[in-house]
């Protein structure tokens, strides 16, 4: 399994980002998704990265998109601890509260 971030520019694409994401939870071959926030998408799929960026070259009807294959252990920023384990380990477990 692989975590992909998808990068697009939704203003100025011929797909809205809610048109991506639906294309991106379609997908048969994508297991788990996160719409991080406008125009970067990141999700969890066994395809490599050359068979998905041809996929996605379809989709967007050649208008720039940037594909990315992450290695979690190498990401950071700024997300729920949920987000992170999902990230992490491709479960998501619901936070206890406080």
């Amino acid at each position: 399994m692989f975590t992909y971030i998808l990068s697009f520019d939704p203003i100025n694409s011929k797909m809205s980002n809610g048109q991506v994401f639906s294309h991106i939870r379609s997908n048969r071959h994508v297991v788990s998704w996160y719409n991080a926030f406008p125009g970067t998408i990141i999700f969890k799929a066994e395809l490599t990265i050359s068979i998905l960026s041809e996929l996605l070259r379809e989709f967007f009807e050649n208008q720039p998109f940037i594909l990315s294959c992450a290695a979690p252990q190498n990401m950071g920023g700024a997300q729920s601890q949920e987000i992170w384990e999902w990230i992490n380990t491709g479960v998501i477990h619901a936070l206890s509260p406080p």
